[in-house]
């Protein structure tokens, strides 16, 4: 007999005589596992932003890169359609119009269906379900504005949300994933066992208790109440967007709502200037805003809103208004200006550095990495050409770390100085970012001020006594970037898309903003 042979004997006999053992291994295995996944042997450091799921992940085969961190971006690598079978509604009636972008569009003209007719009387409002991370959600907010300013509707707000986020799903799943999942509801006991170290003292239902925050929107921008209060809108900011709760505060009947099911990541573009040629892009149906004014429902619930340019604003007065919109939209929350700054004066003031963003991490970024880099390369030349010669682009000095780049750089060098945002960390070891450093030396990251970042140790959340500062240090990031005398970002990330408006309004002080794909200036 066999070695092989024996050991399988052996196990057929254990099994036979011993199965309460067996089962006694398993379960120990599957603890084991458990007590891995949740140890602090596969943390991150304290300071890292919250782990979340990227669309996918960067395959490379430089082992010197870092565990990538998720950053904020069109969610260009979803699916256009969902093809998983959709749950059973509940809480809800279906809606008679459109369980699929399919069952609205015109497959002819483009032209995206909704219903008619007289309206009953009362305030009418808009709600939707929010999804993906924080600058998605900060786009859905732009957009659900607009809308509700265009139409006279009352914003039903949903909280933002930082850490944990639900992935883009057809309208009744990630309806049931904001309703179930996005609440810490009867999760008070929780708060008792923040920072504790040892899990096995924690309650199961506690555990994932610190991974996530949210908060109201006017929290994290602070001038939002005087801008709703001089446009003349009406915002009900709420944690809980469920169709009861709606009914239950507004008086409106089930009856009574109207549902976006579209089934796709872009569904309906409203149109608020009839004449215009714009394409639709990406979207699915052409919607124009006269024809969404005429929705006789008092509730219009979005699967989605998000993605930039699905809220057009063509017309003279709504440019204008999105302009004092995105004016209003500066981060107030405590704690991340101040240590914002204290990283610009270590950099020597604002006019002293240019800043940019990487993203590369995920999707379609980890896919056209190399081309986004080359073309961020290509756009700060363009800014300091006028500044130096090409020959002058490799300087003998180390410029190794941040600090023999701050106490060797003068302007009289014509090198510039970098803060670079990015989602990756040690990009100094990174093959990935070596054509940057190679033609700009001198770039500063984030890594580089930890001590300075200690001022968010104290900051915690009203709403869940949770610490914030790993959910702020993405936005001192991005607020250190968007300073700088310069500002270039990864096309069509959204991150890049709010650092750049941050930009213009800190540096610039331009008034009116438009939509763009790139962000340079």
């Amino acid at each position: 007999m066999t070695s092989t042979q024996d050991n399988k004997r052996k196990w057929r006999i254990l099994k036979q005589r011993n199965p309460k053992y067996l089962l006694t291994l398993v379960l120990v295995f599957l603890t084991s596992l458990y007590i891995l996944n949740e140890s602090s042997i596969f943390s991150k450091s304290e300071w890292y932003p919250p782990e979340e799921i990227p669309n996918e992940v960067i395959e490379s085969s430089d082992s010197s890169q870092a565990t990538s961190l998720p950053g904020d971006s069109e969610d260009i690598s979803v699916p256009e359609s969902f093809t998983q079978p959709e749950p059973t509604p509940f809480a809800y009636p279906s809606s008679d119009y459109g369980v699929s972008y399919k069952d609205r569009v015109d497959p002819d003209t483009h032209k995206y269906i909704v219903p008619n007719g007289p309206s009953p009387p009362g305030e009418k409002y808009i709600a939707y379900l929010p999804h993906n991370q924080f600058n998605n959600q900060r786009v859905a907010l732009e957009n659900a504005i607009l809308l509700a300013h265009y139409t006279n509707r009352t914003l039903i707000l949903p909280y933002v949300y930082f850490g944990r986020h639900n992935q883009w799903r057809p309208f009744d799943t990630l309806y049931k994933q904001n309703i179930n999942s996005n609440t810490k509801e009867h999760l008070e006991h929780c708060k008792k066992y923040i920072g504790e170290e040892v899990k096995s003292k924690v309650p199961v239902e506690c555990r994932h208790y610190e991974r996530w925050t949210t908060m109201p929107w006017d929290h994290l921008f602070g001038d939002l109440p005087a801008f709703y209060e001089n446009e003349g809108l009406k915002v009900i900011s709420t944690v809980n967007i469920s169709v009861e709760w709606i009914m239950a505060n507004t008086g409106v009947d089930r009856e009574d709502f109207h549902y976006f099911k579209d089934g796709v990541y872009y569904g309906a573009k409203i149109y608020d200037d009839p004449s215009s040629t714009t394409p639709l892009g990406r979207y699915r149906g052409r919607l124009e805003l006269s024809e969404f004014m005429e929705i006789p429902h008092r509730v219009v619930y979005f699967e989605s809103i998000y993605g930039t340019g699905r809220i057009m604003h063509e017309v003279k007065e709504h440019r204008e208004f999105f302009s004092r919109m995105v004016r209003s939209m500066t981060i107030t929350y405590p704690g991340v200006l101040p240590t914002a700054d204290k990283i610009i004066a270590r950099l020597g003031g604002r006019q002293n550095y240019m800043g940019i963003h990487v993203r590369v991490s995920d999707g379609f970024f980890s896919r056209n990495r190399e081309a986004n880099i080359k073309q961020i390369i290509e756009r700060l030349k363009d800014f300091t050409i006028p500044l130096r010669s090409s020959s002058e682009i490799k300087p003998s000095t180390d410029f190794s770390t941040t600090d023999e780049c701050l106490a060797n750089y003068t302007l009289s060098t014509n090198m510039p100085l970098i803060y670079m945002a990015t989602d990756f960390h040690k990009t100094r070891t990174s093959n990935l970012y070596s054509p940057l450093y190679e033609a700009f030396p001198c770039i500063a990251v984030l890594d580089d001020f930890i001590p300075l970042l200690s001022e968010l140790d104290e900051i915690v959340n009203d709403v869940d006594q949770l610490p914030m500062k790993k959910f702020l240090i993405p936005l001192v990031d991005m607020v250190v970037a968007a300073k700088g005398t310069k500002f270039v970002g990864t096309a069509r990330s959204t991150f890049s898309n709010f650092a750049y408006k941050l930009h213009r309004i800190y540096v610039d002080g331009i008034a009116e903003f438009e939509d763009s794909k790139v962000y340079a200036g």
